[in-house]
This record gives structure tokens, C-alpha cells and sequence, in this order.
């Protein structure tokens, strides 16, 4: 056998072509099915974890407010406070307050501290002075550059109360439930 060739007819070819052309356009199909299904695969994923954590929320992942009431000097403040979720480190929890009053005579006051507590829920850097007689809250102070804090806190990190004083004001806020 010395050489052979093959001839193939412009029908033939165009034939030839036309398979070529339908293997690619299926090809590209399939491609893009893949693709749309990965998509569609990662926003379900996305879609179950989100419900899931909205069906598990974090217990100490709360916000409250208080109604705030104190002393400038010889008049009254009256206001609000904030209290939110800050960060969670591990076992640590980082609680933000953020409080607002004022007196009739157009005197601001603002004050805003941040409480961490530990994998047992104590306050860092306050010191427990007492607690109530069913043992449900204790209560925790402060002292540091000139403020005097003071909190009572139940389970969970809830705050239900606190004051904030320094030698001209005092602040005091009851939880809003």
C-alpha cells in the first residue's frame, strides 16, 4: 500500500460541518447549564444557611432601649439610651451603650461606653457588689476617669438597668421590654 487518499465531496463536507457545528452549539449549551446551575446551586446553599441562622438566632444578639432620668446639678435629665450588639470574639461579648438627655433649660448630655463580658457572662473590669435576693441579676460598678458605672445584668448579658454619674451629673436608665 503505497499512498492512499481520501477525497470527500463539498456535500460531504458540508455535511461534516454541519455535525461539527451542532457538537458545538450542544457543547456551549451544556456550558452554560453548568454554569447556570452552579448559580443557581450556590444562591440555594446561601438561601438555607440564612434561613437556618434566622431559625437559630444568636441569644446574645439583642438590642434594647431605656428610658433615661438624672440630676444636672439641680435639674432634672430626662432622655434615652441604647444599648446593641457590638461583636463576638470567641467567647467574649461586646455590648455598646450610647446615652442621650438633657434638662428643660436646653443642657446635653452624651455618654456612650462599651461593656465586654467573659464566656461566663461577667463584666470585664467591673467589680460585683451584689445581686438580687433570687440570685436572677447582680449587679456590677465601675469607677474609671472620673465616671462611677454601674449595671445590673441578668442572664444572657441583658443589662436592665444602669447609671452613669460623674461630680456634675448623674444618669440612670431602666430597660424598655
Amino acid at each position: 500500500m503505497k499512498g492512499t487518499s481520501c477525497t470527500v465531496s463539498k456535500a460531504d463536507m458540508r455535511t461534516l460541518e454541519k455535525k461539527i457545528g451542532v457538537r458545538m452549539r450542544t457543547n456551549v449549551i451544556v456550558a452554560i447549564a453548568a454554569v447556570a446551575a452552579l448559580m443557581i446551586g450556590a444562591f440555594m446553599l446561601y438561601a438555607s444557611a440564612e434561613l437556618f441562622s434566622e431559625m437559630n438566632p444568636d441569644p446574645y444578639n439583642h438590642s434594647y432601649e431605656y428610658t433615661v432620668t438624672g440630676m444636672y446639678g439641680e435639674e432634672e435629665l430626662i432622655g434615652k439610651a441604647s444599648y446593641e450588639t457590638i461583636s463576638e470574639n470567641g467567647s467574649f461579648h461586646n455590648y455598646r451603650f450610647l446615652v442621650k438627655s438633657g434638662t428643660a433649660n436646653g443642657i446635653e448630655i452624651e455618654r456612650s461606653f462599651t461593656i465586654i463580658f467573659d464566656e461566663n457572662d461577667v463584666p470585664l473590669f467591673y467589680d460585683r457588689v451584689g445581686s438580687d435576693p433570687t440570685g436572677s441579676s447582680s449587679t456590677y460598678i465601675q469607677k474609671t476617669d472620673g465616671y462611677v458605672y454601674k449595671i445590673t445584668v441578668s442572664d444572657l448579658c441583658v443589662v436592665n438597668s444602669f447609671s452613669v454619674e460623674n461630680e456634675e451629673w448623674v444618669m440612670n436608665g431602666t430597660i424598655i421590654i
